[in-house]
């Protein structure tokens, strides 16, 4: 699998969450194989991942589709454009997730290119 989200970002912390808690929901209640005492150790570090998810995931994924999907500011929404809004309209597109991919477009071809000559 190819890792494209920088390290301790948003998207990397919401996957990070969500696989942790499908994997100790997973542990405890489908393939249930701890014994007691030996596996106490592992059984409550599960149930700790469990009792993380409402807050780690939620403020992960939130914060990441909330910063990708929904624009924050709107240059163009007092109707008058600032010497600092023009240079950051000349700069950057207005829409983050297509500037985001343009930017990326350069790695996710190196990345596959790498990928296949593996």
């Amino acid at each position: 699998m190819i890792n494209v989200f920088p390290m301790y970002s948003l998207p990397q912390l919401c996957r990070g969450n969500i696989t942790t808690s499908y994997q100790s929901v997973y542990a405890l209640f489908v393939k249930n194989t701890y014994v007691w005492p030996a596996d106490d150790y592992k059984v409550m570090t599960d149930i700790q991942n469990l009792m993380r998810l409402p807050y780690g995931a939620m403020f992960n994924c939130y914060f990441f589709i909330y910063n990708t999907w929904v624009a924050i500011n709107d240059p163009l929404s007092d109707g008058v454009i600032s010497p600092d809004e023009a240079l950051a309209l000349s700069i950057i597109l207005v829409n983050d997730w297509v500037t985001n991919v343009l930017f990326n477009v350069g790695y996710m071809y190196n990345d596959t290119l790498m990928f296949l000559t593996l």
